[in-house]
């Protein structure tokens, strides 16, 4: 398995020198220790995971979010964020479409305002495949650096994942 791998019991894999573990499905990693990894949402087209030992907030856009959905993830991360005084934000976004400009106002008002205040420092933003969703997680990216924080673009999840590990 590679950097930030899941085995088949969803557990997350990171790097470590030399050191050989097991997750709970038996399968043995050479050189990767285990991160807790907490699900706040688990549906066909989203995600919300918390990676307890990298403080990173995690979500996945699988598929069309009506607002409510959106908004909804957005806030269970903020939750987390708070709670766990993290700073570091991990959003794929790779299957999003573009956002509706109600929702993309509230999600600079709104969310936007409650995560600064919160800490938020390191966001990862792993770009939408269609070009218009793409434009617009950019545009969101330069507004973020604006008010700074530190924001790196990916095409991969894994590579953004070991950037904010890196992130301090």
């Amino acid at each position: 398995m590679a950097y930030g791998a899941r085995c088949r019991d969803r557990c997350t894999f990171i790097r470590d020198r030399g050191r050989l573990d097991e997750c709970p499905g038996q399968e043995i990693l050479a050189g990767l220790n285990k991160v807790t990894v907490i699900t706040l949402i688990d549906q066909a087209n989203r995600t919300l995971y918390y990676h307890t030992e990298l403080a990173v907030v995690h979500h996945t856009i699988r598929g069309k979010l009506s607002s409510v959905e959106f908004r909804d993830l957005l806030t269970k991360g903020a939750e987390c964020l708070e709670k766990n005084r993290a700073v570091k934000w991990l959003s794929d976004d790779t299957k999003n479409g573009p956002i509706s400009p109600e929702d993309s106002t509230w999600g600079e008002v709104v969310w936007g305002t409650r995560v600064l205040r919160a800490g938020f420092r390191f966001w990862a933003i792993v770009v939408p495949a269609s070009a218009v969703g793409s434009l617009q997680m950019r545009r969101f990216a330069n507004t973020y650096r604006d008010r700074h924080v530190t924001v790196e673009i990916f095409a991969d999840p894994t590579q953004a994942l070991s950037w904010l590990e890196n992130m301090h």
